[in-house]
């Protein structure tokens, strides 16, 4: 749990920059490195308990972020943002399915994710284009 704290915290501080890359790498080669852990935690013989629990903790930290950093765009930048977070947990469980010699690398993973997620935010929000 310290670890998925620190994740959070970290990339919903970083303003929305590409720096957030740095973040998501850092969140992909942790579950690679803990595949078979975060393959069963998240598989569909998992605890859906702890997925709800990973949601809630980084959902509570990242919109209280996102709250100071656009009050004004809060009422439709939180579907957006759930949206995104949701998509997240999808790729992240289909990735830890399969075997790591035949799945992307975790930069590979953290630059789209980063790319999904930023299409989202600047589609929707226009005046967040960053």
């Amino acid at each position: 749990e310290i670890e998925v704290c620190d994740w959070s915290s970290d990339v919903c501080s970083s303003d929305l920059s590409e720096e957030s890359v740095v973040f998501m790498k850092d969140v992909f080669f942790s579950l690679g490195s803990n595949r078979k852990l975060y393959r069963s935690l998240m598989g569909k013989n998992g605890d859906p308990s702890f997925v709800q629990q990973v949601e809630d903790l980084v959902g509570e930290k990242c919109l209280t972020g996102l709250k100071r950093q656009f009050p004004n765009e809060m009422n439709m930048l939180k579907y957006s943002y759930r949206f995104c977070l949701s998509g997240c947990v999808g790729l992240i469980r289909s990735w830890l399915q399969k075997d790591p010699e035949d799945s992307e690398t975790p930069e590979e993973m953290a630059d789209m994710s980063f790319r999904l997620i930023m299409s989202v935010i600047r589609e929707t929000h226009p005046r967040i284009r960053r």
